[in-house]
């Protein structure tokens, strides 16, 4: 019959081993933190998790609902504007720019076919216009024909002429135009123009405006209009930060409008005072350190001239600044709408990350965090981010976890109900509640975050935004401290890529007391994937650390918002442009048809990230000393089960000959990397190669290509942008934070680096005077 290997993989033996040795050392573990004390709630102003806060009053909960009612409605709004009306023959034809047309000018050209888009309500996309040709096109999903192409007719002449015009079809369902094309304001069309005057201020004048905007319009626009626009731009660009803040609720709302999750948060006069005077006290803190290290570099040195101290009168803030009825920045948060919709389907990894990046001097502007997860294709998507005043502490964290949750706790609809049954576990429980698969806070789904304490406060005690959502201490940042207090730091990394029994355990027992006593800092299933399988059954897909996040954050920072950071209104702005063309390019790479594949496969078979991964393993040294690979078994016919994989050489320990059982109708290997990390290794690639099974059917569903493009598919949705939406920021209250984050833990280098030299240029000072 066939050989059946043991595995040690899912024994109970495992934890048993753990646990008897916390015995025999008599270790015990660190005592709990103290309970710390519950902050006051953050106000908001948009929709939001308002609503779960506790302490509300009762008017504090009508206008949270009456938000979240206003929101539902825009919406809805929102989507309705994605379908316009179907369209007519006679539309089509009857006032269509006919082929052969003659124009005394490109303008007169443009203004009539965007008059004639604008009766139909649709949109046209300029593929290219310049001097001497114009070309438009429709790029709506239905395959419509479209297309009209115009020149000039004679150099020198001006005259332009139509060569060609095919009509829209019926089934067209291209965007639809805007209803007041002829009556747009000036903040309207400002933010076509952001992104060319940005690139080239001193050619951008108001005749490039009058070219950009002009198929847009009904008419041709006037020279006064292209000025202003201009000037809206050079503002947003360039402009006061003090104005352009006020343009944030007005961008929140267009985002709400297309669908996306967006809100702001204020803080009063009254807390911004107390940041401005903790702010105050932190730099004539560091102030007085300085002034006293250098009276001990002038004591050491013999000097008697005496360093006068800080007084704190100098470092006292302008309160005449505040306003007493001023509502001050604190936060704005952006979820993309196709994100909520790809993980309310289940088309996501299983794995997030939650990190935070920081502006400057730690913080000087603010600190940016962000959750993201993955793709088929291994890559990143955004699920939730924030710019924040606050540094990280238990407050940003809970403001921001606590949209996290409230965004991605999806509730049963009633088509779900339909598809899905009962859901997880039946879905009974009291009150016949159903429990939503795919939510985020379920023990399924693991977050891998940084080891610190706030954090760490928002999945235990008092402050727990999370209930099964189960933490993961990234690797990188726990190996760091390994080397330092552990006095080991590859036998950590050994660990956390351990992936069978002999590997992990083997590793800890023979470590030194000082690096096992540190292990036993943590939960064991939250810094090692191999316990997280074995214990709980939870698979993190060979991720062990939040390095992904952290490349996106610094990408963020670098493009954008690091150098925005004291623009809240540009640094959202931005941040949506980022995440449109990203969602853009994957959508397309997923609908390709040839992506590096062999000449011969004429379909994509696998997603990118899975192609090279295969094609990295088979280029390892580990990989070529496999030799054969045969069936194990007295038939030979029949499906393909277990396999014997002999390998030649040396491989880490293994010295000569050696054989691994692998199998290829399941996820299973002595290796272990299937069952821990529901991939397939090495073992089952070379096997499937040898035996001609198609490696396509090893895969996982979630590596599949048709995963991939589910993923991006039509029922998902666009990414919509607004760009043509009001701007306008009269009658908002909205005013810039008038001082940067409270400060925490060691200062800087450079703010030791600015108090020191203003210690050293105070003494100088007092020298040159005397």
């Amino acid at each position: 019959g066939m050989e059946e290997p043991s595995s040690d993989l899912g024994q109970p033996s495992n934890i048993a081993r753990y646990e008897q040795w916390r015995k025999q050392k008599a270790i015990r573990p660190p005592p709990p933190p103290p309970p710390l004390a519950k902050e006051p709630a953050e106000a908001t102003t948009n929709s939001g998790p308002a609503q779960e806060q506790p302490g509300k009053d009762a008017k504090a909960v009508s206008k949270a609902a009456i938000n979240l009612a206003r929101r539902n409605t825009a919406q809805q709004h929102a989507a309705t504007q994605t379908f316009p009306m179907p369209l007519h023959q006679n539309a089509v034809t009857g006032e269509m720019v006919a082929e052969g047309a003659k124009f005394p000018s490109k303008l007169a050209f443009q203004s009539t076919l965007a008059s004639f888009h604008e009766k139909i309500n649709r949109r046209i996309f300029v593929m290219r216009s310049d001097l001497t040709n114009f070309t438009a096109i429709c790029k709506c999903k239905s395959g419509c024909g479209f297309g009209i192409s115009a020149g000039v007719q004679e150099k020198g002449r001006g005259g332009w002429r139509v060569s060609k015009s095919n009509p829209h079809s019926l089934s067209c369902t291209g965007l639809p135009t805007d209803a007041n094309a002829h009556a747009l304001t000036s903040s309207m069309v400002a933010p076509v123009m952001y992104d060319v005057y940005r690139a080239d201020p001193k050619k951008t004048s108001w005749k490039t405006v009058q070219t950009l905007i002009g198929p847009y319009l009904a008419s041709t626009p006037e020279q006064r209009f292209c000025v202003t626009v201009l000037e809206k731009a050079k503002e947003h660009v360039n402009g006061d930060p003090d104005n352009n803040i006020k343009l944030v609720p007005p961008l929140v709302q267009s985002l709400l409008d297309c669908g996306h999750y967006a809100e702001v948060t204020t803080i009063g006069p009254d807390e911004m005072r107390v940041i401005m005077a903790a702010n105050a006290q932190s730099n004539y803190d560091l102030a007085v350190k300085a002034a006293k290290k250098l009276a001990e570099v002038q004591a050491k040195k013999g000097s008697k001239e005496s360093v006068a101290m800080p007084v704190r009168s100098d470092f006292e803030p302008n309160y005449a600044e505040l306003k007493e009825d001023g509502e001050y920045f604190e936060a704005w948060f952006f979820a993309p709408s196709p994100s909520i919709k790809q993980m309310r389907g289940g088309m996501l990894l299983n794995v997030c990350t939650m990190d935070a990046g920081h502006d400057k001097s730690r913080g000087d502007y603010g600190t940016f965090y962000a959750s993201y997860t993955y793709d088929s294709n291994s890559q990143l998507v955004l699920l939730l981010a924030m710019h924040c005043l606050h540094i990280e502490s238990i407050r940003a964290w809970e403001m921001f976890c606590s949209r996290l949750r409230y965004i991605y706790n999806f509730e049963w609809t009633d088509h779900e109900s339909e598809d899905e049954g009962e859901g997880e576990g039946g879905g009974g429980g009291e009150d016949d509640t159903q429990v939503h698969p795919h939510r985020i806070d379920s023990d399924e789904k693991v977050m891998i975050v940084d080891d610190h304490a706030a954090i760490a406060a928002m999945f235990a005690g008092d402050h727990a935004e999370f209930e099964s959502l189960r933490r993961a201490l990234c690797m990188d940042h726990r190996k760091d401290h390994a080397g330092t207090r552990g006095g080991s730091a590859g036998n950590y990394r050994t660990m956390c890529c351990a992936t069978t029994y002999d590997s992990f355990w083997s590793t800890f027992e023979k470590s030194e007391p000082q690096f096992q006593n540190f292990v036993d800092e943590e939960d064991l299933d939250a810094q090692f994937r191999f316990i997280m399988m074995t214990k709980n059954g939870v698979s993190m897909h060979g991720r062990t650390c939040s390095s992904g996040s952290e490349s996106m954050m610094g990408a963020n920072l670098m493009r954008g918002i690091r150098e925005l950071g004291y623009d809240p209104y540009r640094g959202l702005y931005k941040l949506v442009l980022e995440e449109l063309r990203r969602f853009e390019e994957r959508r397309a790479a997923s609908r390709k048809q040839w992506r590096g594949q062999p000449p011969n496969q004429q379909l994509v078979v696998m997603p990118e990230s899975v192609r090279k991964y295969f094609e990295e393993m088979e280029n390892k040294p580990d990989y070529l000393i496999m030799r054969s690979a045969s069936k194990m078994g007295s038939s030979s016919s029949g499906p393909v089960g277990a396999v014997r994989v002999t390998c030649t050489g040396s491989s880490g320990r293994v010295q000569g000959t050696s054989t691994v059982v692998t199998y290829l109708d399941q996820p299973k290997c002595e290796c272990g990397i299937p069952q821990v990390d529901l991939k397939v290794c090495k073992h089952q690639h070379f096997a499937a190669k040898k035996l001609r099974v198609p490696v396509e059917e090893l895969l996982q569903e979630f590596d599949t290509v048709r995963h991939w493009r589910a993923q991006y598919a039509d029922r998902i949705g666009d990414f919509r942008l607004p760009g043509t939406a009001s701007l306008d920021g009269s009658g908002v209250r909205l005013l810039r934070a008038l001082s940067g984050p409270v400060k925490s833990g060691a200062p800087s280098r450079k703010r030791n680096v600015f108090a020191n030299r203003a210690a050293r240029d105070a003494l100088k000072n007092r020298h040159a005077a005397s």
